[in-house]
């Protein structure tokens, strides 16, 4: 099997998708585990503070890294293509 070319736009699709959900689950966790440190972050500067925060931060910030990613996986691929073109290809063996 031989891959002449990739399509960039595909691929960075499926890259933003991929980090938007893993940042996605990733604040979630943060904001659930850091919500049970209760009266320590209260203290500190407010529980409603950091809900409130958190709240905003998983509404922006997956789409965000999303559109990121999908910029720079696109340069990414154009990249990889231009070099493909140069060298012919890549050779990859399967198996079945």
């Amino acid at each position: 099997m031989k891959i002449q070319k990739v399509d960039p736009v595909g691929w960075a699709n499926v890259s933003a998708i991929t980090t938007a959900i893993i940042v996605f689950i990733g604040l979630l966790l943060l904001i659930i585990f850091g919500s049970l440190l209760g009266d320590a972050i209260e203290k500190a500067g407010g529980l409603r503070q950091l809900i409130g925060n958190g709240i905003v931060a998983i509404i922006f910030i997956p789409p965000l890294c999303g559109f990121v990613t999908w910029i720079f996986t696109w340069i990414y691929i154009s990249i990889l293509n231009w070099s493909l073109e140069k060298i012919g290809g890549l050779q990859i063996d399967t198996s079945e």
